[in-house]
């Protein structure tokens, strides 16, 4: 079986299906049948076409793999395997590597806590960050103000987040404080991101000058009547005869100073609140002004982190107030955008007047855009607070605006969302919104007989203009009913919701007697596949999938949740520590299964899985196609819903076997062949030439194995070996000799011993066209041809002097691991066209021709060192017998050749 896989690095995108071709060719001699599987994901991320191949031999196939990988998946690379399994014997398998890629989609948002501040030179916010990108992200914090005045220091400058992550920095604010005058409101951003498109929060730092208003004032009171002390003093001190009745004047004279400019005992005190949401605004400076000059505040102050602000030691009489802070619209109490139509508020002498209350909005803002569908008119957008909320609109802002409470939505019993502003769409399907209170975050719902309900959320900024908003309208023909149980029974007050896309139904499940537990979602878009998720509290949640087609109504759906809500997470390494990206993790209890998979950057290794049942006890399972698999059993209880460091060290799947070839010197030999063999399955490599003799053999099935050595002209060596998965086995070895052909030339009139005549090995078949090797004599006529193949026929023909015709041919039969002499009495003497030679039975060791002191000519073996092998020889023209046997040894019998 072959199995191919393109590409063999893909990119998906979060969200869209990628594809993967995979081409198997049956190599067996039957009828093979196929089956695939993706290793390394989520098996819901993968969809095959084809459930098996069936291959008649010699053809091929191909199965289709598209992968759509959740929106939520970090980005970075992440190995899957692609494993095609044989479903006949052999049942051979075979994983091919696939890299994915996700490519990063950044996102991130801001904001200030708290988003207006008072202080004096220096002040401290929270800059709140969060990654809703997939991928990690060093964001770089920046702050600015349109005047320049403010110094921005943040801890840390340059935060690293991972997905998904949130985190608190702090922002320090320095500016120096004016010395006189109201409290000054200085504006700024904060900033993170790049810089073509940064997210921004806006706050405002207002600054207390060293001397207030009331500080000035209380001092030129007090200057006054040092004056006027000092001229009655003086007065009374030359006019003693004046009359008691002038002294009372004068006295009554200087009270009525004291009292015009303040130092009375009455207070005015309150609450400032955002509305829509009734949350305190702080920073927001509050003006006194007198009922009948709105021109210059008696006294400012500005509101705490709590929203409150107060005014003390006020004079009795009637007073106006002015509420004005960064990104709002300035308001006079109670709620008038002027002066003049500004409330009146009167306080007497020693009365402390509370709960003088008013709720801020920012600048108006605005939303506009198109409804998309086959007949929009007739279709109602709202703007809406979502539930929960509450507002208290300022008729200053929309007249139009009040607390309006409406019916529930379909499906009784759901929370109630609160409308801010309606609007009946014409033909054309186009919508405006002006002076809504801001900043807010609101719903924009869009109802229409016969289509699903659209939800779009909204985010606006103070003063924000938001327009091209488009909203699709689909079909809402469909419904989806049925129960929510226990294992103790039915649950009522559960809550359903139905996403699909920009549309979202909810209710929740009837606590009726006689139904309790059952719901019914209504007004569903057709056709499309809805997620579905029945919670309730103190129960682990459930998602559904449900698929609708065209006005399709589904009923019996039976949602069992289970009670508690727990989680297991831990890291995978390797033994050495290393963290290891995309193992898939299965968590299952039998009635609860849930998959996820390491990650392969950012924090590489770790996992989480959360939702799960409490109690229970679970059996977590990592695999990855090129690790052994592991699992472990954890047990979740009310006591402990969470557990964390359920780690593990994989080792891989398969073995290796590293070593080194050697002959019987020690010496490494390379172009060994390297066998690893169990059955039908068979590893091969080659030992090096450098370093000489290294061989490796990886990815190895744990198993028994035959290790096989096999060098030309060597007998085989064989060892049983022991692999287990993640084991990297040593085994060095030493060979047996090879074969070899050795031979001794002398001159044929002296018999003294030729060097430097040149000797040929010819395979017989190729004589005299292709020599396999050539040397020549040494000083003592003696040659070697070694790590010569065998069994084999050759031919060995020798020429005097070099380049010469050859003089004489020898046939020789080499035999495995053993030394092969050539023999001149068996040599032909001519090119061995009509001749057959065989040298046979080869000495297991030979005298060295230096050693024998007289050749000889003829076949008298004298050494029992080196015994003697049979050769049958026939002369051209038939000059020897057929069958004539001669005593063959090189150091007795050397080849003869003669001087031309």
């Amino acid at each position: 079986m072959r199995v191919s896989v393109s590409p063999r690095g893909l990119s998906v995108v979060p969200g869209r299906p990628s594809q993967l071709t995979v081409s198997v060719t049956n190599t067996s001699t039957v009828i093979s049948g196929h089956a695939l599987r993706v290793l390394g994901v989520d098996p819901s991320w993968v969809r095959v076409d084809t459930e098996q191949l069936s291959l008649f031999p010699d053809t091929s196939g191909q199965f289709l793999v598209t992968l759509l990988v959740p929106e939520d998946l970090p980005a970075g690379p992440r190995t899957i395997g692609v494993e095609v399994r044989e479903l006949n014997p052999p049942h051979a398998v075979v994983r091919r590597r696939v890299e994915l890629t996700v490519p990063a989609e950044q996102g991130l948002e801001i904001a200030l806590d708290p988003a207006s501040v008072t202080g004096a030179t220096r002040v401290e916010v929270g800059v709140v960050i969060e990654n809703t990108g997939n991928a990690e992200r060093v964001v770089e914090l920046q702050g600015a103000d349109q005047e320049g005045a403010l110094s921005f220091r943040f801890t840390p400058a340059t935060p690293t987040l991972a997905p998904g992550e949130r985190l608190v920095a702090t922002a320090r604010l320095s500016a120096r404080r004016p010395f006189v005058g109201s409290p000054k409101i200085r504006p700024y951003t904060v900033s993170a991101g790049a810089e073509e498109s940064p997210a921004t929060a806006f706050g405002a730092f207002v600054q207390r000058p060293r001397l207030t208003r009331g500080n000035l004032s209380l001092l030129g009171l007090v200057a006054a009547i040092t004056v006027f002390a000092i001229v009655i003093s003086a007065t009374l001190s030359q006019v003693v005869s004046q009359s008691n009745a002038n002294r009372d004047l004068a006295l009554q004279v200087a009270e009525a100073s004291l009292t015009s400019g303040g130092g009375g005992t009455a207070a005015i005190s309150g609450l400032v609140t955002l509305n829509g949401t009734n949350a305190p605004v702080s920073g927001v400076t509050v003006d006194l002004y007198g009922s009948g000059d709105a021109s210059q505040p008696i006294v400012s102050t500005a509101t705490g982190l709590n929203g409150a602000y107060g005014f003390s030691g006020l004079v009795a009489g009637s007073y106006k107030l002015s509420f004005a802070g960064a990104g709002f619209v300035e308001l006079w109490y109670p709620d008038s955008l002027s002066a003049p139509r500004a409330g009146v508020v009167t306080v007497a002498t020693g009365q402390r007047l509370q709960n003088v209350d008013i709720r801020i909005g920012g600048a108006p803002a605005s939303i506009a855009g198109t409804i998309v569908a086959s007949s929009p008119a007739g279709a109602t957008v709202s703007v809406e607070l979502p539930a929960g909320k509450t507002v208290a609109s300022s008729a200053a802002l929309n007249p139009a605006v009040t607390a309006t409470t409406l019916a529930p939505r379909p499906g009784a019993g759901a929370p109630v969302p609160v409308i801010v502003a309606t609007e009946t769409l014409g033909s054309a399907g186009t919508f405006s919104f002006t002076k809504l209170p801001s900043p807010a975050v609101y719903d924009l719902v869009v109802d229409d007989p016969g289509y699903a309900t659209a939800t779009e959320e909204l985010n606006l900024a103070g003063g924000e203009n938001r327009t091209g908003v488009s909203v699709t309208l689909h079909k809402g023909d469909g419904s989806v009913s049925g129960t929510v149980d226990s294992a103790t029974g039915p649950i009522g007050g559960a809550t359903l919701t139905a996403t699909s896309g920009t549309s979202t139904v909810t209710t929740i499940t009837a606590t009726t007697k006689g139904k309790v537990g059952a719901f019914l979602l209504t007004n569903l878009p057709t056709p499309t596949t809805l997620t579905l998720v029945a919670s309730a509290p103190g129960y682990a949640p459930q998602t559904l999938t449900v698929s609708l087609a065209p006005a399709q109504k589904v009923t019996g759906i039976a949602i069992t949740l289970l009670p508690g809500v727990g989680s297991i997470a831990g890291v995978v390494a390797t033994p050495a520590g290393t963290p290891v990206g995309g193992v898939e993790v299965t968590v299952s209890s039998g009635s609860v299964s849930v998959q996820t998979a390491t990650l392969s950057s950012g924090p590489t290794g770790g996992y989480a899985v959360s939702g799960l049942p409490v109690p229970g006890t679970y059996t977590v399972t990592f695999s990855r196609a090129d690790l052994a698999s592991q699992t472990q059993a954890v047990s979740l209880s009310a006591a402990a819903p969470r557990v964390r460091g359920v780690d593990v060290s994989m080792v891989a799947e398969t073995a290796s076997i590293s070593g080194k070839v050697i002959d019987q010197s020690g010496v490494g030999v390379g172009e060994v062949a390297v066998a690893l063999v169990s059955g039908a399955t068979t590893y091969q490599s080659v030992s090096a030439t450098n370093p000489p003799g290294a061989y490796a053999i990886g990815g190895v099935a744990p198993g028994t194995y035959n290790l096989t050595f096999t060098r030309q002209g060597g007998v085989p060596t064989s060892i049983i070996v022991h692999v287990s998965a993640g084991q990297h086995l040593l085994e060095n070895e030493t060979l047996s000799p090879a074969a070899s052909i050795d031979g001794y030339v002398v001159l044929a009139s002296t018999n003294t011993p030729v060097p430097g005549a040149e000797v040929n090995l010819y395979l017989s078949s190729a004589y005299p066209t292709q020599a396999t090797a050539t040397t020549t004599t040494d000083a003592a006529g003696e040659f070697v041809f070694t790590n010569v193949a065998a069994p084999q026929s050759f031919i060995v023909a020798v020429s005097y002097p070099a380049g010469s015709s050859p003089q004489q041919t020898v046939f020789v039969n080499t035999t495995l691991g053993a030394m092969t002499p050539v023999c001149g009495s068996a040599a032909t003497g001519t090119v061995p066209s009509s001749s057959t030679t065989t040298s046979t039975s080869p000495p297991t060791s030979t005298t060295s021709p230096s050693s024998t002191s007289s050749p000889s000519s003829t076949s008298s073996p004298a050494s029992t060192s080196s015994p003697s092998s049979t050769s049958s020889t026939t002369a051209p023209g038939g000059a020897s017998p057929a069958g004539a046997t001669v005593s063959c040894n090189p150091a007795d019998d050397p080849v003869t050749v003669s001087v031309p």
